[in-house]
This record gives structure tokens, sequence and C-alpha cells, in this order.
């Protein structure tokens, strides 16, 4: 198998409208990126995608993995879950970030069960260690009075969900190469 490389991010859709926290953490994760020469990809589920792979596809991304199907119109907990693993385990990120939404938030669950992975959730500050590389993750305790800091010290991908508004959304200079996958129907069999 292939060395786990390169931060992921989430993009959350339902019914043809951007989850602007996806933006924010997509822009974040660009940062990281050039900063520790990572690859940043995108990932959109939905149908009928173009006007948000437009969108989405300025925020930082270097690739925006896109999987157009009717049942993904809508989020739904066992198909998206496949189909994000189905992703995980074909590109194979080290990081995955995700906005800390009702629906991420859900999957983000699911994910880290499945791949017994690191899971730091309601985050307010995504970094990399530059010694060790690890996901390093600044979570709130007792309502904001203290901060845990938090590092991924097993599984892969490490994995955050992001809270709404910590980082600002921002265009970026490039646009992301898009990459239309497809996906076997069995994968949506006897779901949901």
């Amino acid at each position: 198998m292939s060395e786990w490389r390169g931060i992921s991010v989430f993009i959350e859709q339902d019914n043809g409208e951007l989850e602007r926290a996806s933006l924010e953490v997509l822009t974040r994760a660009g940062e990281l990126g050039r900063k520790f020469n990572e690859e940043v990809l995108g990932i959109l589920l939905g149908h009928e995608t173009d006007n948000l792979v437009k969108e989405a596809s300025r925020y930082g991304a270097d690739k925006l993995i896109v999987i157009d199907h009717p049942d993904l119109r809508h989020y739904n907990s066992d198909a998206y879950t496949e189909v994000v693993s189905y992703i995980i385990n074909k590109y194979r990120p080290r990081y995955l970030l995700l906005p800390a939404t009702r629906n991420s938030r859900d999957l983000a669950g699911r994910l880290a069960v499945r791949f017994r992975a690191c899971l730091s959730a309601h985050v307010i500050m995504v970094d990399i260690d530059e010694k060790d590389r690890k996901l390093v993750t600044a979570v709130p305790g007792f309502g904001g009075n203290i901060v845990a800091t938090v590092v991924c010290t097993g599984g892969k991908p490490e994995m955050a969900t992001v809270s709404p508004g910590t980082y600002e959304a921002r265009v970026s200079d490039k646009e992301a190469t898009v990459i239309k996958e497809t996906i076997q129907r069995i994968l949506l069999e006897g779901v949901g």
C-alpha cells in the first residue's frame, strides 16, 4: 500500500448549497499544505454539482475530488460513510479535516471508528507539528475557560472537525484540478 500523504477536506453541501464552514476549513488546509508541502484534496459529494465545483475549486485545494450521484444529493450517514471511505482508501490522506457541522460531525465519528483513527472534535485551531508532522489541534473546554492541546498519536487519517468561524474563507489565487470519480452502484446498495 502507498504511504499516507496529503490533507483532505470534506466539503459539505446539501441540496446544492455549500456549507460555508467547509470553505473556511479548505482555506486553512491550503495554508497548511503550502507550509508543509502537502497536497490538498477537497472531497465533494452531491448531485448536479457543477456550480458547487466551480465555487469550491477556488479555496486552496490542489485537487477537488467530485462524486456526483443522485443518491448523494442530500446527506445520508450510511451512503456518505461508504463513499468517503472509498476515497480515503484510494487516496490515503494523512490528514482529514471536516467542518464541525451536524452532518460532518456524524460523518467524522463514523469514519474515525471505521479507520480506528484519531479524531479531535470542535477544534478552534488546526496545525501540523513541524518535528514529527502529527496533527495538532486546540479544543475548548469548560465553556471556553480552558483550551486543551490535542496531538494525534495513532491511526490514519489523523482527523479533526473544525468549529465554524475558526478560520476565514478566502479565495485562492489558483483553482483546483477537478477529478470526477465514479462509484460502483454496489457501494450504495442497501444504504439508507
